[in-house]
């Protein structure tokens, strides 16, 4: 609501469960935690992503904020924690321009049947991609120390479903969504 309740509108995209159980702010970040994970939104609510690297039960009962670090009280599976420059890429040492960090990377095909394109338009150092399953386990990690504007890998061994790639770069962390599909 932007008008002090007296209307409201759903800003729901991107969250893969609607069942919104706590929500946490640091700065210009808001967090969800949800029966799906924890989500995190820079733009005010229009879009979400999941932030769930490390988490082993998604079920997140609570959230709470101090200093640089976010906890998640999970049903079962206890309190878990996790440095806030982590998922939002600010912070000391960390590249204060985010967004544009993030907007500089862009990934096709996604969906990605086979292959998977990484393309920079900065030409930036990508020292390490990691590869995450929707559990936040990784699944697959790969040292790359390259200056590079476009990065082909195979997705050929993952099974079907969503991955977050997290990409180390010379500036700072990039964390992109990908969708894996199979070939019938």
């Amino acid at each position: 609501s932007t008008n002090n309740g007296s209307s409201w509108t759903a800003v729901n995209t991107g969250l893969t469960d609607l069942y919104v159980r706590s929500l946490a702010i640091s700065g210009t970040n808001i967090f969800a935690g949800t029966s799906g994970g924890v989500f995190l939104s820079t733009n005010n609510g229009s879009s979400w992503t999941a932030v769930n690297t490390g988490i082993t039960n998604l079920t997140v009962q609570s959230l709470a904020i101090s200093g640089t670090d976010i906890f998640a009280g999970t049903f079962g599976s206890g309190v878990w924690i996790r440095q806030l420059s982590e998922i939002t890429g600010t912070g000391e040492g960390a590249n204060q321009n985010n967004a544009y960090l993030q907007s500089s990377i862009n990934l096709f095909p996604n969906p990605a049947t086979g292959g998977l394109t990484i393309e920079s338009n900065l030409g930036l150092e990508i020292e390490k991609i990691e590869i995450y399953n929707t559990l936040g386990q990784k699944v697959h990690e790969m040292d790359v120390n390259k200056k590079l504007q476009t990065f082909s890998m195979n997705m050929a061994m993952l099974s079907a479903g969503n991955y977050m790639l997290k990409i180390t770069t010379g500036k700072g962390i990039i964390i992109k969504q990908v969708a894996v599909e199979k070939s019938h």
